[in-house]
């Protein structure tokens, strides 16, 4: 089961980056509206 919780890590991990980039890239734009 240990393998488990580092695979949900890695992609908790991966989803917060994405999340991350998509929130600075919208906020760079100049806020959510240009999305």
């Amino acid at each position: 089961m240990a393998d488990d919780m580092t695979d949900n890590m890695l992609i908790l991990s991966m989803i917060s980056q994405v999340f991350a980039l998509i929130l600075r890239s919208s906020f760079l734009s100049g806020g959510l509206g240009d999305a």
